[in-house]
């Protein structure tokens, strides 16, 4: 019974492959056949493979129909039966969007060079933005302690030449224990600026003259030079004249420092925190569409990055304005934005709609 069904079912695909050969060997005058259509019943053979992979319920006669052109071939396209053929495809492709020929061959032959490309964009962006943020962040916190150590030096040396000038004692009498004890404090903040202004300077592309080189300036403090107030007084001023020299040695290595590595954090690391983000997007989007065949390769994909770039750069220049009462970075926002540029397009419509709206000399 199961064999007569089955001779049954295949005398109307026989009939109906024989009757698109036969026609298909008529020669018809007049008429030149587009190369699309060849391309067509290829694709047509792409979805059907994949819709009997996924599992997908596909139309009977949609089915007998598509196996019988392929069975004739190009010439189908010559037959009576074109019509019905195309009407067949054209139902497929509706039952299976947005999946197409086009994404199916994609996923399966462009994914890697896709993959790679993407690898590539990530790995470039890496070289450049750990190295840079990783140097940015050193030096911001070199650059914070050498103003802490400063801030405390000056105080220091303030309450120590305030007490020492108001000391009505005699010269050889021996000083206050509370003025040592700040003169060690000021000691310490002095020998903790240049240290840390020697490391900063390292992170300065311009050049400064060390006020210490090769350790011959005396930064420690000689027991012998306090036994007495005299020699206590006369120690301050070589302190305070060594500090000062210090100081602005500090103060300059500091300004270069923040001048350089201000800017790249500023206007480059935005930018390259935007294509980070945008990597990320696209690296997610490539992703979902490659595990449900919809990947295929476009021009928005650079485009993206465009915009992304843009928008780094953009919010470097006015972070003021984007990190208004917002906690984050503004590298955190720039990297958000590369990734979600709908956010970026939407600040901007905002806007310029409210700059619209707003009337003028108001």
């Amino acid at each position: 019974m199961a064999q007569t069904d089955s001779a049954v079912r295949s005398e109307p695909e026989n009939d109906n492959s024989k009757s698109m050969a036969a026609a298909a060997d008529k020669k018809q005058t007049g008429y030149q056949r587009i190369p699309e259509f060849d391309g067509m019943l290829r694709d047509a053979e792409h979805l059907l493979n994949y819709a009997v992979e996924a599992g997908i319920e596909v139309d009977p006669d949609v089915a007998k129909r598509i196996l019988a052109a392929i069975t004739v071939g190009p010439a189908v396209w010559d037959s009576p039966e074109a019509g019905e053929l195309a009407a067949a495809i054209t139902k497929l492709a509706a039952k299976l969007k947005p999946v197409t020929a086009e994404t199916l061959r994609a996923s399966r032959e462009d994914a890697h060079k896709a993959i790679d490309g993407y690898k590539r964009i990530a790995l470039y962006l890496a070289l450049f933005v750990v190295p840079l943020s990783f140097f940015s962040f050193i030096s911001a916190g070199i650059s914070n302690k050498i103003s802490s150590d400063i801030t405390a030096a000056n105080e220091y040396l303030l309450t120590l030449h305030t007490q020492v000038d108001t000391l009505k004692l005699p010269d050889q009498q021996a000083p206050p224990p509370l003025i040592l004890g700040e003169l060690q404090k000021f000691a310490i903040a002095m020998r903790s600026t240049l240290n840390h202004s020697r490391q900063l300077r390292w992170l300065s592309p311009f050049p400064e003259v060390d006020p210490c080189p090769d350790k011959r300036c005396d930064l420690e403090l000689d027991p012998k030079k306090l036994r007495t107030l005299d020699l206590l007084q006369q120690e301050l001023d070589n302190k305070t004249t060594l500090y000062q020299e210090i100081r602005d040695y500090a103060n300059a290595v500091t300004t270069n420092v923040t001048l350089v590595w201000g800017a790249i954090g500023n206007i480059i690391l935005p930018v390259l925190y935007a294509l980070l983000g945008a990597c990320a997007a696209v690296l997610r989007a490539f992703t979902l569409q490659l595990s449900t065949r919809t990947f295929a390769p476009t021009y928005a994909t650079p485009a993206r990055f465009y915009i992304a770039g843009i928008a780094g750069g953009v919010i470097g220049l006015f972070n003021n304005v984007f990190g208004q009462n917002l906690s984050v970075s503004p590298l955190a926002i720039a990297f958000l934005v590369g990734y979600a540029t709908d956010i970026f397009f939407s600040f901007l419509e905002g806007t310029a709609q409210n700059l619209g709206k707003a009337k003028p000399g108001s």
